[in-house]
């Protein structure tokens, strides 16, 4: 939404969790400013 944040980060803690559980992959980009974007794989099931 472009506003600022009012989460705790609780969500990314578990995205990370489960991209860990399933030997998939997590990335982060950030630029200053502008914000970040959060890239992930996941296994096809």
């Amino acid at each position: 939404s472009g506003g600022k944040g009012t989460g705790t980060g609780a969500g990314l803690a578990i995205v990370k969790r489960i991209i860990e559980v399933h030997n998939s992959r997590i990335g982060i980009e950030s630029e200053k400013g502008k914000g970040c974007t959060i890239c992930f794989t996941l296994p096809v099931v």
